[in-house]
């Protein structure tokens, strides 16, 4: 999928983020309408129990099984995931083809105990030659599915324009020029280029990647920006570059943080709030991809020998 960041892709991620617990499920049931044939998609009434089944695709023999708590626990998706695979495989009496986990962790990604969780069912439904495909989709892999599954015109009814997010000058100057101006010393270390694959390296999760290939959309305007202020002040783009590279080192030598929830303090740093403003949310993006991109924010892989 194209990692352009538009008016759409936006919508489609405040939703994603508003919703949780029967209303993850409420959310999630209109999509799946919208990827499958008409009347083919179903719940179940309640009144005696939905037998682990939370979205039904009668023809497909497909059950989403969906997970979108307030307070995104481990050891609570893992046995979701096994307890609501054993209930709906057992309740359909084996007529079941295709099962997918939808949750609504932020970063696109599960835990290792719901990781094996989910190994463990396709190690256990494999042998049973019943070829059932287990799968898991986060945000990416849930709006890499609506992208390519729905109409242009479905798109645009549930989440409006498909437009592109153009950020100019002004947008951007505004977040560059409330950071916090730090000294640097005199053995900075130099810009270089990042490896290839310095994302998966860092082991961010897919929807902080996918940020970071948004941002790269508009590194131009970056250094647009950043040479037009080098004539009257050109120590402005390192001391940006020092104060992010010394608030990495400090976040990074905070052991329980993971690269997720480094990315997210560095988030909030470069100006991201909880708002509805766009153009905001795609500076952001394009300025921690800047520092990431030039090697002032998380690690490069080691040189092969």
């Amino acid at each position: 999928m194209s990692s352009l960041f538009t008016h759409q892709r936006h919508d489609f991620e405040r939703q994603f983020g508003s919703h949780f617990g029967d209303g993850f499920q409420d959310w999630f049931m209109n999509l799946a309408r919208r990827l499958h044939a008409s009347g083919d998609v179903q719940s179940v009434r309640l009144t005696q129990g939905d037998g682990k089944l939370d979205v039904v695709v009668l023809n497909d023999q497909i059950i989403y099984q969906c997970f979108g708590p307030q307070t995104f626990k481990p050891s609570d998706a893992a046995g979701k995931i096994r307890a609501d695979f054993t209930g709906a495989h057992e309740f359909l009496g084996g007529r079941l083809k295709k099962w997918v986990f939808v949750h609504n962790h932020p970063t696109g990604s599960l835990d290792k105990l719901s990781l094996k969780a989910l190994n463990d069912l396709v190690t256990e439904a494999g042998p049973s030659g019943e070829g059932i495909e287990i799968l898991a989709w986060g945000k990416e892999e849930l709006w890499d599915a609506l992208a390519a599954g729905v109409s242009h015109h479905g798109l645009r009814e549930l989440f409006g324009s498909p437009d592109p997010v153009h950020v100019d000058f002004a947008c951007l100057e505004e977040l560059l020029l409330s950071l916090e101006r730090a000294k640097y010393p005199d053995d900075v270390a130099p810009v270089s280029q990042p490896a290839e694959n310095k994302l998966e390296f860092n082991a961010l999760g897919s929807s902080y990647r996918q940020q970071i290939r948004q941002g790269r959309t508009g590194l131009r305007i970056m250094d647009d920006y950043l040479s037009s202020r080098a004539g009257t002040d050109p120590e402005f783009a390192e001391r940006l570059a020092q104060r992010f590279r010394d608030r990495y080192r400090m976040l990074r030598a905070r052991p329980a943080l993971s690269p997720d929830q480094i990315y997210e303090n560095l988030r909030l740093d470069a100006g991201w709030k909880a708002s509805p403003d766009i153009k905001r949310e795609m500076a952001t993006r394009i300025i921690l991809a800047y520092f990431f991109d030039t090697c002032d924010i998380f690690e490069n892989p080691p040189a092969e020998p």
